[in-house]
This record gives structure tokens, sequence and C-alpha cells, in this order.
């Protein structure tokens, strides 16, 4: 029996789909030889295979597919249009394309400059991000890749293998600004030029919006450290992030324990003296790079029996038990999700709408054991203040109970 297509149909079928798979296993096939030449250990080798794939068609043409599928669905382009314009990048040329400087408050009450990058260059940084990825340097204390989830097991296993009694939280003041170009290009096995012109985005074209709570001559002062270090926004970013403190991390001991989330540390100890000595050892590993101006501060010393903040939890140790709780403002801004998605949803869709908004918060904070039965309570809670909206909520909190019995909750 003849397996796959028939010569007929792949003759029917149009050019860039044909293109696209030819494409995709192309890109397998150069990963598979990197990774088989950096096990032998021939890292030039493996530079050389890189640096020719960005030259090729196949990785403009899988960036492009990736970077496509993670915008927007308003904002993406038809596949065939994609794979054409694919065609004509290239990381060493860089885009014309406008950068939009752009801010979002923080929860600590100021404002923190990101960059929303236009097609092109999202497509550019897809290419390089998965060029780069296998030379970069990795420390399994780094969790900025993946996810807040892992970082917090993470810290909940060292409190209770390392019998913690004490932990500080340290911060990373503006720490992608701060991250200099020059430790960048040395961390990065690309040509400089790529480096620039992708990664650091020095040749971006800035536009610039300001929302309404950033006023005065502020704003000009901020839109300058957009462009500084690292791009916040950039997909590249992250990785870059990770290999950069996986590189100042290396100068300590291996059994030096501490959990690493972007800019977020914490360190402890069986005693206050302890935990202070590590921080202070965390503090002077980060303080040798030459070409970056890292301030590392102290956010908080407490004792785990009191509980603390950590990447959006509370935690408390309390008789060799952790109790794990989400931070009061990320409640209240889930009320008010709630309460607009329930304003907004209308027509068959509409309870499927509020269902999808739930899971989604119950889903940031699979630690948090009361996620599913707190939500339940609040959209109730919501339900009454408005008639109108009580059949969407009613159907979300049917499925809601569906859930809670699954966990044994109810």
């Amino acid at each position: 029996m003849h397996n796959g297509a028939s010569p007929a149909r792949e003759a029917n079928r149009p050019a860039w789909r044909n293109l696209t798979k030819r494409a995709v296993r192309a890109q397998a096939k150069v990963d598979r030889r990197i990774a088989t030449a950096l096990a032998n250990g021939e890292v030039y080798r493996a530079r050389a295979i890189m640096q020719r794939s960005l030259r090729g068609r196949a990785s403009k043409i899988v960036a492009a597919i990736e970077a496509n599928a993670n915008l927007r669905p308003v904002d993406r382009l038809k596949k065939r249009d994609a794979v054409a314009r694919a065609e004509t990048l290239s990381p060493w040329r860089g885009t014309m394309e406008y950068v939009e400087v752009r801010a979002k408050r923080k929860p600590s009450g100021g404002e923190r400059l990101y960059l929303a990058f236009g097609w092109e260059s999202r497509v550019l940084q897809e290419q390089v991000g998965h060029a780069i990825q296998p030379f970069l340097k990795r420390d399994d204390r780094c969790f900025l890749q993946r996810g807040v989830d892992h970082a917090v097991r993470h810290a909940i296993a060292l409190m209770r293998d390392r019998d913690w009694r004490w932990i500080i939280e340290a911060d990373i003041t503006n720490f992608y600004p701060s991250i200099g170009k020059e430790e960048v290009a040395r961390l990065l096995p690309v040509d400089g030029r790529i480096s620039h012109v992708v990664i650091t985005s020095d040749h971006a074209n800035p536009r610039y919006t300001y929302p309404r709570f950033m006023k005065g001559c502020s704003t000009a002062v901020h839109a300058l450290t957009a462009f500084r270090g690292l791009p916040q926004g950039a997909r590249t970013s992250p990785a870059v992030a990770d290999a950069f403190v996986a590189q100042q991390l290396a100068k300590l001991s291996p059994d030096f324990a501490t959990v690493n989330f972007g800019d977020n540390f914490l360190v402890g100890g069986r005693t206050r003296r302890e935990a202070l000595q590590n921080f202070e050892a965390l503090v002077a590993a980060f303080g040798g790079c030459s070409n970056s101006q890292l301030t590392v501060v102290q956010k908080q010393l407490r004792r785990c029996d009191q509980g603390f903040k950590f990447l959006g939890y509370q935690l408390r140790m309390q008789r060799h038990r952790t109790i794990v709780g989400p931070q009061d403002h990320h409640l209240h801004r889930a009320i008010l999700q709630f309460d607009r998605i329930l304003n907004r949803a209308d027509g068959p869709s509409g309870p499927m709408k509020v269902w999808h908004e739930v899971s989604s918060r119950i889903g940031s904070f699979s630690l948090w054991q009361g996620a599913a039965s707190w939500s339940f309570r609040m959209i109730q809670v919501l339900a009454r203040y408005n008639p109108k909206r009580s059949f969407m909520a009613r159907l979300a909190l049917d499925r809601l109970k569906e859930k809670m019995r699954s966990q044994m909750m109810l």
C-alpha cells in the first residue's frame, strides 16, 4: 500500500507549503549537526555550521513561522506572505522598522520601559535566538526561561533540604540596561555585527509612546535607558540574560544555593549571619564585571516562619511544611479582570471567554491549591451585582465546580 501523499496531490500543493516543509526538515538536520559537533568538542565547527545556517533560507522560514505564530491573530501575516517576506531578511543588515518604546507600571510604583518590535525584527530575533541557544552557558540555579513555578518549587526545596530559617531576597537594579554590550558580545558565538543589530538593537528606529502616568522630563530620561544594555521585550534577551547570570554564578562554589529569576535572587541560611554571608558572596560575584554596572541590593531579610514574598507568591514555613499563596495585588488584578470579562462577554461564545479567562488565572497560580475555589467565590460575588451577566457567570461556575470536584476541593 502506498503511504504518504500521491504525486498528483504533491503537484497541486502550493509551492510555499512544500518550501516550508523542506525548511523545517533542513533546519532540524542543521540542529542535529550542531549538537553532534558540540558533543564531540568541535566548537569551531559547530559555530561554522551555525553561521552558514544564518545565511540560508531554511532558518529564516522556520523563524518566520514561529514568530508569526506568537503574534496576536490580528497581527499575523498569511503564511505565504510570511515565507516570502522572510527570505529578504538578513541578521547582518537588520530592518528599518520602527521600534516602539512603551512603559508599564511596576507593582512597587515605578515604571518599566520595554520595546515593542515589528514583525521583521521579531523574525530576526527568533532566528538568531534559535541559533545561539546551544552555545549559551547554563546554570541549574537560573529559572528565567523555565518559569516562575519552577523557581518557587526550587526555593521550597532549598528551604526544606538546606533547613533555611532565614532568607534574603535580592534584586539587581536596572538589570537589563546595566549589562554592558561588550559583555554581551563576548557571550555570544555570532558575529559582532549580529550582536549589535539583533541582540542589543543598536540601530533600531525608536518611536516613543508615553502613557498618562509618565509626565514631565522623566520621559526623555527614561527613554534613553530603553536602548542601553539588553532591550527588554526582545525575544533573545531572556536567554542572553540567563547566560550572563550563569557566567557570574560560575565564580561561586557549585554548592552555593540560590534561586535566580531574571534580576531576582533568593539566598538563605540556618542563621541570620549565614544568610548575610551568602548575600555578601553573591554581591562579590557580580562586582567583578568590567563593562557592566550591576548593583545587587537587599530587598528583604526575613525569617521563613514569618513569611515572605517571592515572584508573586507568599511563602511561609510552618512545622516543616510550606504554605503557598498569591500576593494581594495579584488577587486584586484577577478580580478586575473577572469583572471586565463578565461585562464584555456576550453571545454564544461568551461563556467560553469567561472560562478561558478564569482558567488562565488559575493556571498562573498553579502552586496555590485554593486558586479554583477562590475564583469560584469571586465570580459568585461579582455576578450578584449585575443580573445581566449572571448567565455567563453561572456557566463558568458550573465548569469550576467540575474542576474542583476533579481536584477533590469540594
